[in-house]
């Protein structure tokens, strides 16, 4: 098992929770502090990076669709 950390903008957010939930994925969610106080920093764990990968470009693609609407 390996756990991949995604850092993303904070209006995201529940874009990828939403989107990771979905496939199945548990994930731990921080505030970035700092320079990184408009980040969120998601903590997944996955057997299958690949399949992660796939995943997390849904979600970067369902928001930025959201974004343009």
């Amino acid at each position: 098992m390996s756990t991949a950390a995604i850092a993303i903008d904070d209006w995201k957010v529940s874009t990828f929770e939403k989107v990771l939930t979905e496939a199945g994925y548990k994930f731990t969610k921080k505030k970035g502090t700092g320079i990184y106080n408009k980040c969120v920093f998601l903590s997944v764990e996955s057997d299958d990076m690949v399949k992660l990968h796939e995943v997390i470009k849904k979600a970067q693609n369902e928001a930025a669709k959201a974004k343009m609407n």
